[in-house]
């Protein structure tokens, strides 16, 4: 199935409104009425029209999901359906809301060559489960969509500590969507042909597969590593500033690798190598004892950061060890490293934070020796072998 919203991927945007993005309510919350609801949903679609016009807007998702749905390695035949169903229901602006369905209604028609009976029986099984959905996490999702629009409306970027503070509400709403998107599949598949079923099922784990990946995403940007590149924004005005700080900490970073007797000196996300690392950066920089001291005591306290994490995701990190011994099929054995690679990335911030501080420390002398930083490789893997 392709009901995966296209904010799963692009974060709290304008379909937020229908799908949540919160928390469930719990018994003792104050559920606002239907007359709240209507108010609040009507102030939703009247920040949308404020994002200016769509088709501009629309231009902008598009690129911006094409380029998700690439890096994530989403690119079978059933993610592409998906992908050009996203971006087919995306060229209708969001206060359109029944055109919006109708294209999606006649795309998935088309698909699994639908009876009129099946069409109505979907239809009414997702208007079911949208609204109970939307009846479960309206009160927190509405402000995080207002929110979310609104920035887009005063060109603002979102921030690492915006994304983050949404993500730690997303987890319920995952789980919850994907439950409601398989019950969908099961009542449908009850009236389906075989022929039907095995292209639905392929669909399916498809989607399943995409809902995994952006579980993984969501624990990511809960610890403040949001990239305006995870939703494909890499060319959107509003977050080029962000977009060219992140690309210029990856270049320092191979820089700093390129450096002669660095090659191989430290591994990010191996904080045992540092110690090397902070050796030959101040044998290679001239380093005084004054400088050196400070660098010692830098890196003790980023070692102990990183030992710390280590201590706090053991249990994961044994398991994915133990997987990725166990793995011979080499498609699996790299989805493992892509795991293993993800759960690690804190401990590569702690040592891009590291090499900034070490930075800091050089006197103007000792910059203007060193010349210029080389560019980055591009798709290499800073400190890798």
């Amino acid at each position: 199935m392709v009901c995966d919203r296209r904010w799963l991927m692009l974060g709290a945007m304008s379909v937020a409104a229908a799908t949540g993005t919160a928390r469930a309510q719990s018994p003792g919350d104050a559920m606002p009425t239907r007359q709240e609801q209507s108010k609040q949903f009507d102030d939703l679609l009247k920040q949308a029209q404020q994002m200016g016009p769509w088709d501009r807007q629309s231009q902008l998702n598009e690129e911006a999901v094409g380029l998700v749905f690439q890096r994530q390695g989403w690119s079978s035949e059933p993610d592409q359906f998906a992908l050009g169903m996203l971006r087919e229901v995306d060229r209708v602006p969001p206060w359109q809301m029944q055109q919006r369905q109708d294209v999606f209604l006649r795309s998935m028609q088309s698909r699994y060559n639908l009876t009129e009976a099946q069409k109505t029986l979907l239809n009414g099984k997702l208007q079911y489960e949208g609204m109970r959905l939307t009846f479960k996490y309206f009160k927190d999702a509405t402000p995080i969509a207002m929110e979310a629009m609104k920035a887009r409306a005063d060109g603002k970027p979102f921030t690492p500590e915006q994304v983050a503070r949404w993500s730690r509400t997303m987890q319920p709403m995952l789980d919850d969507g994907r439950q409601s998107i398989e019950r969908v599949a099961g009542t449908l598949s009850e009236t389906m042909t075989p022929e039907q079923r095995r292209l639905m099922d392929t669909d399916l784990k498809a989607f399943q597969k995409r809902h995994e990946d952006v579980v993984k995403m969501v624990g990511k940007w809960e610890q403040g590593q949001w990239d305006p590149r995870d939703w494909g924004l890499d060319h959107d005005p509003a977050h080029a500033a962000l977009v060219a700080s992140k690309q210029a900490e990856q270049a320092q970073m191979a820089a700093l690798q390129q450096m002669p007797g660095l090659e191989r000196a430290a591994r990010p996300d191996d904080e045992s190598s540092w110690e090397r690392y902070v050796r030959e950066f101040g044998a290679a920089r001239g380093f005084d004892a004054v400088q050196t001291k400070s660098a010692r005591a830098i890196l003790k306290e980023q070692v102990s950061r990183a030992k710390n994490f280590r201590a706090a995701h053991s249990a994961q990190l044994a398991t994915l060890q133990r997987d990725l011994a166990a793995a011979s099929d080499p498609a699996k054995k790299a989805e493992i490293q892509k795991d293993m690679d993800g759960e690690l990335a804190p401990i590569g911030d702690l040592f891009k934070e590291l090499c900034n501080r070490l930075e800091e420390l050089l006197t103007a002398e000792q910059r203007e020796r060193a010349g210029p930083r080389a560019p980055a490789a591009a798709g290499a893997r800073a400190g890798s072998g």
